[in-house]
């Protein structure tokens, strides 16, 4: 490890060698320090941590280093799970945590009253923090050991589909009609609640709407969609498009709520009212999403339009949720196929095609002929070559 002066930038450097994970050895720099004794204080930070560095200050350093990889709100939730369930790790020395420690904690983990998913968000944090660890501080891997826990049949949530007549329920048990309006937005887009609480009233054009931000509270400001697939141009059918129409001409700048953002609270609170005055209490809004998605694949819409238009990162996360809906795909393919040819052979049928005709139905017609009948006659001298060879022509022609 070594610190250097960066000419060009007038700033100084660090320069160290570090294992990855697959345990080649690589150069690493760290840039931007105004002086050399900023540089030579984060150097002996380092070389302090490899000496001995307890897990919480491992932990302070990973969630230091996800600093613009991710946002503040993801950093804050990570870091309450690791310091709410990683306490009898924060003490310990990182060279000294050994597999029994990490079986104990993973016991303890499951022991947990908390869904499957939740249990698997804490070991994939003691996981990251541990890699981390591995990789820039040439640390043991000491939680390469645990695994996530394997989901049950109990465990997997079946994604319910709200149909047009339940929905129509829920929308008349809804009282405020802004969010009335919201739901009917969400069910007929499939657009993801934090996408339609950022729609602006500049992100629509017509019947077209660009979708380039979200947002998880008014007070948050706008965050960058989920994905890169996220961003995008749909366009609204009818009932979407008449459902915000009215509001487009209200005062501020959000589609929904004017001045400010719609509260995420309010929204889920309103719907599960709804919800529950229409004895439908096992919807979420979430499934308003599912319900659109499902709809159009249901409808026959390829699910290539159904994954572009709601703004999956790619198909295979669409097919993967959503294959189930398409066991009955091929028999409509087949079905559809049989329709199409069926139409096809009734066509040709129509057309009224003539049925290839002997040679004896040939010659008897054209031998009635006026402009042949000549070549007919009794009597006539069919030796004639030129005759026969006109009848002969007239022949090779008909029957081709």
């Amino acid at each position: 490890m070594s610190v250097h002066i960066d000419k060009e930038r007038n700033t100084y450097y660090v320069m160290w060698r570090e294992k990855d994970i697959e345990g080649k050895i690589s150069q690493k720099i760290k840039r931007g320090f105004a002086t050399k004794k900023e540089a030579r204080a984060f150097e002996e930070n380092i070389n302090d941590i490899r000496e001995s560095a307890s897990f919480s200050q491992l932990k302070d350093r990973y969630f230091e280093s996800l600093m613009g990889y991710a946002s503040e709100e993801t950093i804050a939730s990570r870091k309450r799970i690791a310091e709410q369930y990683c306490k009898s790790l924060m003490p310990m020395n990182i060279r000294n945590i050994k597999n029994q420690d990490m079986m104990e904690y993973k016991n303890y983990v499951y022991s947990l009253d908390k869904s499957l998913s939740h249990k698997n968000r804490i070991i994939q944090i003691v996981k990251a923090i541990s890699k981390f660890g591995y990789e820039y501080y040439e640390f043991p891997n000491f939680a390469k050991v645990l695994k996530s826990f394997p989901k049950t049949s109990d465990d997997v949530k079946e994604m319910k589909i709200i149909s047009p007549d339940d929905f129509e329920k829920i929308r008349e048990n809804c009282s405020n009609e802004v969010y009335k309006r919201f739901y009917t937005f969400l069910y007929h887009t499939g657009m993801r609640r934090g996408e339609a609480m950022a729609l602006q009233k500049t992100d629509v054009n017509g019947k077209h709407v660009d979708l380039n931000k979200s947002m998880r509270r008014p007070n948050g400001g706008f965050r960058p969609l989920k994905t890169v697939s996220s961003k995008r141009s749909i366009i609204l059918d009818d009932i979407a498009y008449e459902s915000i129409k009215p509001l487009l001409d209200t005062e501020g700048d959000f589609v929904f709520g004017e001045y400010e953002a719609l509260s995420p609270t309010t929204i889920t609170r309103i719907f599960d009212n709804a919800c529950t005055k229409a004895g439908l209490s096992h919807y979420r809004i979430h499934d308003l999403r599912h319900s659109f998605i499902s709809n159009a694949i249901l409808n026959g819409i390829d699910i290539v339009t159904v994954s572009r238009y709601v703004g999956h990162s790619d198909i295979e996360m669409t097919l993967n949720k959503y294959s189930h809906l398409l066991k009955d795909s091929e028999q409509r393919m087949v079905d559809r196929l049989n329709e199409l040819y069926s139409k096809k052979r009734k066509n040709r049928r129509k057309s009224g095609r003539k049925k290839p005709e002997n040679v004896i139905t040939v010659l008897s017609r054209h031998q009635k002929s006026p402009i042949n009948r000549a070549f007919f006659d009794d009597g006539a001298n069919y030796r004639n070559r030129t005759r026969n060879l006109l009848i002969t022509n007239q022949l090779l022609y008909l029957l081709r």
